[in-house]
């Protein structure tokens, strides 16, 4: 069995920053319904067995968006609500999305996507083809107030973000160093249900790179170049994704 995990539990704040209406970011739109965050990255990954999503802020719109609009894969998907959306960080969301699966039958794959990101029909035609540990990168200038750098050194993988959008830090002797495109593939499902046992209480009111740095950190892992990327932090940055072209799978 192949799994989808999509988090977007936030409460969009830098989304909403000046704007006297709020909107829950995943399925904000300006012209059709359709043209949605959730919507290009369900419609682009059908081929999933079961697609577990994790929502919290919203979850009701949420939740009745994507039913409205995917009744076609009632049967795949899980919707699973985050009660510390306010008060944790990301990886209790990816905690939920991630054991939910591990109760399926025969899991042999499972690909983590933030519900933020928009990406191109042909980036997700290659990961879809992708059958081993991965970790993706775009091809963006590392910026720290935007910027989730992983990088390598003799120890093995790294992940460095700075939530305050300040700096990142990072040790000398640095191999490789990448901006992350926020998008992994789990295949050793015996390691990942281990790593998820040693996180702690603590960890997991951080952000999801604890679990994703360890699941990571020695493995032989294949690193995957995403071309079209475009992390819609802002109004702004939706704006510049190519809704109603192909790319989107719409017309």
């Amino acid at each position: 069995m192949k799994c989808l995990v999509v988090t977007a539990a936030g409460i969009s704040s830098r989304f909403n920053e000046g704007y006297s209406k709020k909107h829950l970011k995943c399925i904000y739109y300006e012209e059709r319904p359709e043209h949605t965050l959730i919507y290009h990255v369900l419609d682009q990954n059908r081929e999933y067995d079961r697609i577990v999503i994790v929502g919290g802020y919203e979850y009701s719109a949420f939740q009745c968006y994507v039913q409205n609009y995917f009744a076609d894969l009632t049967d795949k998907i899980v919707f699973l609500e985050n009660p510390h959306y306010r008060d944790y960080g990301t990886a209790y969301s990816l905690k939920l999305g991630l054991e939910t699966c591990l109760q399926q039958e025969h899991v042999e794959e499972i690909f983590f996507t933030e519900g933020d990101l928009y990406v191109g029909e042909e980036d997700y035609r290659r990961l879809k083809g992708v059958h081993q540990d991965c970790f993706t990168f775009n091809y963006e200038p590392i910026v720290s107030k935007k910027a989730v750098v992983v990088y390598r050194t003799e120890a093995g993988w790294h992940y460095a973000f700075d939530p305050d959008h300040y700096g990142i830090t990072m040790p000398g002797n640095i191999l490789e160093i990448y901006n992350s495109a926020q998008m992994w593939k789990f295949c050793d499902i015996k390691r990942l249900k281990s790593i998820l046992g040693e996180i702690s209480e603590e960890e997991w009111k951080g952000t999801n790179l604890s679990l994703i740095q360890k699941y990571f950190r020695k493995k032989d892992v294949l690193s995957v170049g995403i071309n079209q990327w475009v992390n819609c932090n802002t109004r702004e940055d939706y704006q510049t994704c190519e809704w109603g072209k192909n790319t989107c799978g719409i017309l």
